[in-house]
């Protein structure tokens, strides 16, 4: 699971545990850091640090300040060495909510299963590891999702999935999509139905990833996510620029990998693992690589 995922993920574990697993009154009403700390590590494996538990429980108490679901000065309090929580305005059941899942790299890359996660929602786009054109977003609704969208009112009007399942039964959209995007993606669903399927198809990007991974072990780079995703290998250089990396492919090998923006701007820089890709491919970037390092351009 990648750094960002698991940081949003561990976000919703507090919410979850302040919501179902501590009581504004009686029973168990406080829980310590350390507690918190042993029941992340429980559902995600992974150690936090003090000071992450505590941004978080801050952006969650912003939040739910700012829906107006308790009138307090804050609904998760200090008491001592221990956190507290106020009632919420509404006590919303867990079997309301609604998961949603950004698979937008992740599908025909990793395995998912809508039905084995719970997920209500998928989204992904034609342009990752279908590797077409932009322009196309896919999104798939279990029942439970299909009824609140019956349910729900349309405040927005390109988003309006009620007019996009009405038009769906007579094979239309409500608005004209990227035509073209679409038939290049119903030609690549079925080329990968004749190359074996989904699963076959998931098999080659980590075979790829994991081809790359093993021919780059001895260059100056560390790995920058615990756990990459077949679809992209994140790379932080240990004495060069990521930027400067990115660019002197780009102009002096003609190589094109991705680069970052922001602070990881000269951190990290990434390799992808999906579309029309091969070892082969894997083997001339590595060798571009080699060459940086005999120059002295990685440090």
């Amino acid at each position: 699971m990648a750094n960002s995922e698991l940081s949003k993920l561990k976000i919703l574990f507090i919410y979850d545990y302040f919501k179902n697993q501590v009581s504004c009154s009686g029973g168990n009403e406080s829980v310590s850091v350390s507690d918190l700390i042993r029941y992340l590590e429980e559902r995600t494996g992974c150690t936090f640090e003090r000071k992450s538990i505590y941004a978080d429980i801050n952006k969650i108490n912003e939040y739910v300040m700012k829906s107006g679901q308790t009138k307090d000065d804050a609904w998760i309090f200090t008491e001592g060495k221990k956190y507290k929580r106020t009632e919420l305005n509404d006590e919303i059941l867990i079997d309301e909510a609604r998961l949603i899942v950004d698979a937008i790299s992740a599908i025909l890359a990793d395995p998912f299963n809508m039905e084995a996660l719970g997920a209500d929602i998928m989204i992904t786009g034609s342009q990752k590891a279908l590797a077409c054109p932009p322009g196309i977003s896919l999104i798939v609704l279990s029942p439970r999702a299909l009824e609140r969208v019956a349910q729900s009112e349309t405040r927005c009007l390109y988003l309006d999935l009620k007019s996009a399942l009405k038009n769906g039964e007579r094979g239309q959209t409500p608005f004209t999509p990227a035509v073209g995007t679409l038939l290049q993606i119903n030609q690549r669903l079925r080329d990968i139905d004749a190359a074996g399927g989904a699963e076959q198809e998931i098999e080659r990007v980590k075979a790829l990833a994991a081809d790359f991974r093993q021919k780059v072990a001895n260059l100056p780079f560390e790995l920058f996510s615990q756990s990459p995703s077949n679809a992209v290998t994140s790379l932080h250089p240990q004495k060069a620029s990521a930027y400067d990396i990115f660019t002197i492919l780009k102009d002096e090998y003609n190589i094109w990998i991705c680069p970052n923006g922001g602070a990881l701007r000269d951190e990290v820089f990434r390799v992808g693992h999906i579309g029309a890709l091969t070892p082969a491919d894997n083997t001339t970037l590595i060798e571009a690589m080699q060459d940086m390092e005999k120059r002295g351009l990685l440090g």
